[in-house]
């Protein structure tokens, strides 16, 4: 654990917002019942995730499997999860519902994960998070251009500004990594 979060503040050293990271060693150290938790859910393999709770990436070193995984692994917890929820702010559970509502793919995928226990709008942000980094396939392009649209009424709604293009939207979510980093 000691050389993975060596590794990790190196990393993060010249983060403007980066959120708070713990690295334990295993999932063992997060209580019986959150580790029985994870065990179910499938995920205790996992050398991360993002407790938006307490705002927390938690790394888990025993399952990390070098230097590059960690390093992808806060990249994907620390701007995927902690920067889109605070860009979204108080319209994260809003936009969220309405991806996983209006969009079948997304849908179907997000039940798998809820299958297993995950939370709707984490199972949702999970399959974007997943969609983001594979690359978007030409069949789930509408479901990125109603993410765009569920954005743009986000910031009218806070800000009051009628129309935002495309490449707005798309700043927005790359300041949500730039927030952090």
């Amino acid at each position: 654990a000691d050389k993975v979060r060596g590794l990790i503040d190196r990393i993060i050293s010249g983060w403007k917002n980066a959120p708070r990271i713990e690295v334990i060693q295993s999932i063992d150290e997060l209580g019986p019942e959150i580790a029985a938790a994870m065990r179910e859910e499938g995920t205790d393999g996992n050398p991360a995730f993002y407790d938006p709770n307490s705002k927390t990436v938690v790394i888990i070193a025993d399952n990390a499997i070098d230097a590059t995984d960690v390093a992808m692994s806060v990249a994907h917890e620390a701007t995927g999860h902690f920067g889109l929820r605070t860009i979204l702010g108080n319209q994260y559970e809003q936009v969220m519902s309405r991806i996983f509502a209006g969009n079948a793919s997304v849908r179907a995928r997000a039940n798998e994960k809820i299958s297993k226990g995950m939370d709707k709008s984490l199972a949702v942000e999970e399959v974007l998070a997943e969609m983001q980094e594979k690359g978007i396939e030409p069949k789930d392009q509408g479901m990125f251009d109603k993410l765009y649209d569920l954005i743009r009424a986000a910031v009218k709604k806070i800000f009051g500004v009628e129309y935002v293009s495309d490449n707005e939207v798309a700043t927005l979510l790359t300041n949500a990594r730039m927030y952090v980093i």
